[in-house]
C-alpha cells in the first residue's frame, strides 16, 4: 500500500508540475537539456503517421545534454485526448554524459480512436525539480490500422521533414489537385467512376469561414448550411459536405506566444492525413457518413475548399451530383420555380420535396455549431400532378405545368403554398436509376 501511495504521489506532482510550465515556460527553463519533439514508433523502430488502436509503440524523445558535465534527469511524456484531458502519463530517470545525445521510449497502447496531443519535458529530479527544458508538442493519430510514414528517414531530418510533393508549390490549384487525386484514387478502389473539379466556390468560402473562427463546424458562421452557401455561388445541383480540420484555437494562442514549440502545417500531408482519415477512421465518430460521401456512386463533381496557416488546416469537401443539364435557372424569383431540362436516360422522376429552415443567423450558427452532422430542413411540401395527393403529412402543391417527354422535363410551380413564414425553402429534386435507387439531383434554396 505504500508503495502504491508513493506512486499516486508522484504522478500527482507530475500533474501539477506539467500545468506549472504552461506558466513558467519560457522564464524558468533552464534550457540544459534539448529535446525533440515526441513521436511514435513501431517496436521496430519505423515512424508511424497513424498509430493502430490496440498497438504497442513506443513515444520515443531525441535528448542531448548542453553542459560540459553530467546531469541527471527525469523525462516526462503525456499524451492528452482531444478534451485535452490527460488520458496517459509516464515517466523514466536516467544520467546524461557531458554534451552526450539520447533516445529514450516509453511504452504505449491505446485503446481508443483520436487525435491525442504528446507533451514531454525534463526536470532534473523529484525532490528538487528544476525545469530543464521547455516543453515540446506533437500531434499523434490513432485509427483502426497502423500507418507508418512513407518519408521518413532516420539519416536525415531534412527529408523527414518534406511534403509528399516536395516540387510543387502549395499553390491552391496544387493542394486542390493533389485533393481530388486522392478522393479519386480511394474511388477507384472501390470501382467507382472519378469525380471533375467543381468551379463553385461554396467550398472555399467555408474552409476560410471555419479557419477565421478555428472552430470546425458544417454551419457558417453567418448561420448558413451548406446547401444554402452552395445555391448563392451558382449551384444548381445536389451537394453533400465533409469537412477535416488540424490545429486548436487554445493551442494557436499557445504557439503563437511561443510559450510552445509546435508543429508548423504541412499542407500536402494534412491532406494525406486527412483524406485517410474520412476514409479509414470514420465508423467511431461519425457512423462512416464521410466515407459514405466520398464513395457515394451518384456524385458527379466535388468543390474543395483548403485554408490554413502556421498552425492550423481546414479542408472542406463539397461533392455534388451534377446530373441535370438544367435550360436555366432554378427560381425566377423566391415563389416562381421552374425545373426545366434534361435528365440522364435510364433515369424517372421520384419526387420533389420542399425542406423549411429558418434564415441563417449568427444566432442560428452559435445554437448549431456543435453538430456533428446536418439535414436538410423540415420538410414541408411535396410538389405533383393534380391527380395525386402526398397525405396529411406535408402540404401538397399542385404544379402549374408537368410535362416529360424522353428524357426531358418542363416542371414549373409556385412556391408560396409550402409556408408563408420567413425562410429559406429548398427544392429537392429527386430522380430514381434503373435499379429503383432514389437519389437527390438538386437541393437549391430560396431564401424569403
Amino acid at each position: 500500500m505504500g508503495a502504491q501511495k508513493r506512486i499516486l504521489a508522484i504522478f500527482g506532482m507530475l500533474l501539477c508540475l506539467i500545468s506549472m510550465t504552461q506558466y513558467l515556460i519560457p522564464y524558468a527553463v533552464l534550457a540544459e537539456v534539448e529535446i525533440s519533439k515526441p513521436y511514435a514508433l513501431r517496436l521496430e523502430g519505423d515512424r508511424m503517421l497513424t498509430v493502430g488502436i490496440n498497438t504497442q509503440v513506443l513515444l520515443q524523445v531525441d535528448m542531448e545534454n548542453k553542459n560540459d558535465e553530467s546531469q541527471q534527469y527525469v523525462i516526462i511524456v503525456e499524451v492528452r485526448d482531444s478534451n485535452d484531458i490527460t488520458y496517459y502519463l509516464q515517466f523514466q530517470k536516467g544520467l546524461l554524459s557531458p554534451n552526450a545525445e539520447s533516445q529514450i521510449g516509453i511504452s504505449w497502447t491505446p485503446d481508443k480512436i483520436g487525435n491525442y496531443q504528446v507533451r514531454s519535458f525534463v526536470l532534473s529530479s523529484f525532490e528538487n525539480p528544476l525545469i530543464l527544458s521547455p516543453t515540446s508538442l506533437n500531434s499523434v493519430k490513432v485509427g483502426m490500422v497502423s500507418e507508418l510514414d512513407p518519408v521518413n528517414d532516420e539519416d536525415s531530418e531534412s527529408e523527414a521533414d518534406t511534403t509528399y510533393y516536395p516540387d510543387k508549390e502549395p499553390t491552391l490549384y496544387n493542394l486542390r489537385q493533389y485533393a481530388l487525386e486522392r478522393i479519386n484514387e480511394d474511388r477507384a478502389r472501390f470501382g467507382l467512376p472519378e469525380v471533375q473539379l467543381s468551379e463553385n466556390l461554396a467550398a472555399q468560402i467555408h474552409a476560410e469561414d471555419n479557419l477565421k473562427t478555428r472552430y470546425i463546424s458544417h454551419w457558417m458562421s453567418n448561420g448558413e448550411k451548406p446547401y444554402m452557401t452552395y445555391t448563392r455561388y451558382g449551384g444548381l445541383g445536389n451537394v453533400a459536405q465533409n469537412i477535416a480540420m488540424s490545429g486548436d484555437y487554445y493551442y494557436y494562442k499557445d504557439c503563437t506566444s511561443s510559450r510552445y514549440y509546435c508543429e508548423g502545417i504541412e499542407p500536402f500531408k494534412e491532406i494525406d492525413q486527412h483524406q485517410y482519415g474520412l476514409m479509414y477512421e470514420d465508423k467511431e465518430c461519425c457512423d462512416n457518413g464521410h466515407r459514405d460521401n466520398i464513395l457515394d456512386n451518384h456524385h458527379t463533381h466535388v468543390s474543395i475548399g483548403i485554408a490554413y496557416d502556421d498552425y492550423n488546416f481546414v479542408m472542406v469537401q463539397n461533392f455534388e451530383g451534377n446530373h441535370v443539364k438544367f435550360d436555366e435557372t432554378i427560381a425566377k424569383d423566391s415563389d416562381n420555380i421552374r425545373l426545366s431540362g434534361e435528365i440522364p436516360s435510364k433515369t424517372d422522376i421520384y419526387g420533389i420535396y420542399i425542406y423549411y429552415d429558418e434564415n441563417p443567423t449568427p444566432e442560428v450558427y452559435e445554437k448549431n455549431k456543435d453538430m456533428m452532422s446536418y439535414d436538410s430542413g423540415q420538410l414541408v411540401a411535396g410538389v405533383t400532378t393534380a391527380d395525386y395527393y402526398y397525405g396529411d403529412d406535408m402540404i401538397t402543391i399542385t404544379a402549374d405545368r408537368w410535362v416529360i417527354a424522353g428524357n426531358s422535363i418542363d416542371i414549373s410551380f409556385d412556391l408560396e403554398p409550402a409556408g408563408t413564414e420567413d425562410g429559406v425553402y429548398t427544392v429537392m429534386l429527386i430522380l430514381e436509376d434503373e435499379d429503383a435507387e432514389p437519389f437527390p439531383v438538386t437541393s437549391y434554396s430560396v431564401f424569403r
